[in-house]
């Protein structure tokens, strides 16, 4: 067990399905000594599960669920994808029957071999860009242990998430009146990108329809102008005729 090595990524849908294989192959192209394995799991396609048993020496499906759920019902029922994919790193400790591994998300590319990586000490990892006394988990070396596993799920648990956060900055162009909102189904759709947690972006709506938009109305009704200066444009999709709101991609 202790001198087997793997570089270890994970497939949570079809398309990091199809990213994964990239990488794979990127990693033979640079004659990687190391084996490869993919966590993915049920919401890939049987399609794509038997091109990844193809591309990877070994392929394991796992329940993604298995400790985001056992969070989040911690932290009061909310949940949060970009957590739950980093909580499902999780299960990479418990590929026992390494020694050393490799874990690399699966959008990433090998430009070079750098199985030099597997001589770093559990746990190598690059800081993050923006948040330098944190590691970013995209690319980091541990040694699998059940031990390691529970204590990890154990820490998630008992404290949730570290970014404990009291103030939000939606930062960046991509602002949350720039999400397309159905008042009937309550759905947003993203048509300008960014990665907000979706969550933020209701509670922004929220305050916004319940104590705010009445005050746009109310300035229209002033002006004698139906929509009035101060709108947003397209932002709102509304199937009632009888009720046309002003909201949309941009403060006019």
């Amino acid at each position: 067990m202790a001198d087997k090595r793997a570089w270890v990524t994970l497939a949570l849908n079809n398309d990091y399905a199809i990213s994964a294989m990239v990488l794979a192959q990127s990693l033979r192209n640079h004659a990687s000594k190391g084996i490869l394995h993919v966590l993915t799991t049920w919401h890939v396609s049987e399609a794509l599960r038997e091109n990844l048993h193809e591309v990877f020496d070994r392929v394991t499906v796992i329940d993604p669920d298995a400790v985001s759920n056992q969070v989040f019902d911690r932290c009061g029922g909310v949940k949060r994808p970009d957590l739950a994919a980093i909580f499902t790193k999780f299960q990479c400790w418990r590929l026992i029957d390494y020694g050393k591994c490799i874990f690399l998300d699966a959008d990433c590319l090998i430009i070079k071999n750098c199985d030099e990586l597997f001589d770093r000490e559990e746990f190598s990892a690059a800081p993050d860009v923006r948040w330098p006394d944190i590691f970013n988990s995209s690319i980091f070396v541990f040694s699998p242990s059940n031990e390691t596993y529970d204590s990890l799920v154990d820490f998630a648990i008992k404290h949730g998430s570290f970014d404990d956060i009291k103030i939000l900055n939606f930062a960046g162009e991509v602002k949350p009146w720039h999400y397309k909102y159905n008042f009937v189904s309550g759905n947003f759709v993203n048509q300008r990108g960014g990665y907000f947690n979706i969550e933020h972006v209701r509670l922004w709506w929220n305050i916004f329809l319940a104590r705010v938009m009445h005050r746009l109305y109310k300035i229209a009704d002033t002006a004698g102008n139906r929509y009035g200066k101060y709108s947003f444009s397209n932002a709102m999709e509304y199937q009632n005729p009888n009720f046309l709101p002003m909201l949309s991609t941009g403060i006019n």
